[in-house]
């Protein structure tokens, strides 16, 4: 027979599933147990009230979250010295400037490692000689998607941003619409990709050499072959 499941039951499946159960068994144990119903007219209207008012609070619940106001600033900047701060949880000290990030101007998050006595919250940092993570950085390390790099700033508390990002796998990176040609550009050494023509030029002039056209360049009126 046909029951809608009013509780979780192991190897059977969850709230408002409908499942397939011996007579002795929904009789026995089901019914008198309060863990399902008989699927009937009115159980199934019942059923769909109760999803839609589950669907109803959920919506109520993701609103509140987006709305909720992240933490404006951990940490403090006095004199170009940056100061870490405690933010508990089990978190480390690190300084984080959310309005830094959204207005993506200036250092917007240090690392605990970063700072020179760590774990002290007196250990100043000088933001000239470890300049931090500014927005842009986040971008980088997130392959260019903005997204992940929103909720990767979002979730660190003490850790390299690095760190969170290699610890994604294929299937979380899909969500983001990375993929794996995204990762292997963004792994390419800096010393592997060739410098454009014109500023390689500009390069060469820089340092006093005459610049002379490679092979592929056609000379220039009144220029010897």
């Amino acid at each position: 027979m046909k029951v809608i499941l009013t509780r979780e039951v192991k190897g059977h499946g969850v709230e408002g599933d409908v499942i397939e159960a011996s007579r002795w068994y929904a009789n026995n144990y089901l019914f008198p147990q309060h863990l399902a119903v008989p699927v009937t007219p009115d159980s199934i209207k019942q059923l769909e009230a109760r999803r839609d008012a589950l669907m109803k609070q959920k919506a109520e619940e993701a609103k509140k979250s987006k709305a909720a106001p992240r933490a404006t600033k951990i940490g403090e900047i006095k004199g170009g010295t940056v100061y870490p701060e405690y933010a508990g949880n089990n978190d480390g000290f690190y300084y984080k400037d959310s309005e830094a990030f959204d207005r993506q101007e200036g250092v917007c998050y240090i690392p605990e490692a970063e700072f020179e006595d760590e774990g002290q919250p007196d250990g100043g940092l000088d933001l000239n000689s470890r300049p931090g993570y500014t927005y842009q950085d986040f971008l980088d390390v997130c392959y260019g998607n903005k997204k992940l790099a929103h909720d990767v700033f979002d979730l660190v508390d003490w850790q390299c941003p690095e760190t969170v990002v290699d610890e994604l796998d294929a299937d979380e990176l899909a969500e983001y619409q990375i993929t794996e040609t995204d990762i292997m550009k963004a792994s390419t050494p800096p010393s592997q990709a060739l410098p454009s023509p014109s500023l390689a030029a500009q390069a060469t002039v820089a340092r006093g050499a005459v610049v002379q056209p490679g092979p592929s360049t056609p000379p220039t009126l009144g220029q010897e072959r």
